[in-house]
């Protein structure tokens, strides 16, 4: 949650502390007209270069999120690999493509700036 964006508010309902490969995330997103429960499964762990998560249950039909870390001259080079699909259809593909695909580049947009902050200045 402190990397999340302030919209929609994000509330961790179950989390493993430390991660390990097979555990199960739960979350609740919520927006102006309603709440979304979201369950991912840690599917693949390779620290420190690799969080590989696919969704059990949620609002897409296939959810697959990648977290790759490797070395840059000036850090750590964070890079996220999203597949996944709304709902197979002309009509999915046109929400994807004009709501979902830049609501996802926003998030993720601010979730890189505030990892940026928060690894510079962790207080």
């Amino acid at each position: 949650t402190r990397i999340s964006p302030p919209f929609p508010r994000v509330r961790v309902l179950d989390a493993a502390n430390p991660l390990r490969e097979g555990d199960l995330q739960r979350i609740e997103l919520d927006f102006l007209l309603g709440r979304v429960q979201w369950a991912a499964r840690i599917r693949q762990l390779s620290a420190p270069t690799l969080i590989e998560d696919v969704q059990e249950a949620g609002p897409f039909r296939r959810w697959r999120h990648r977290h790759r870390f490797s070395t840059h001259r000036d850090g750590t080079w964070l890079t996220d690999e999203i597949a996944f699909r709304l709902f197979p259809s002309v009509v999915g593909e046109f929400f994807e493509y004009w709501l979902v695909r830049p609501a996802l580049l926003g998030m993720l947009r601010w979730r890189h700036r505030r990892t940026r902050a928060l690894m510079q200045d962790p207080d």
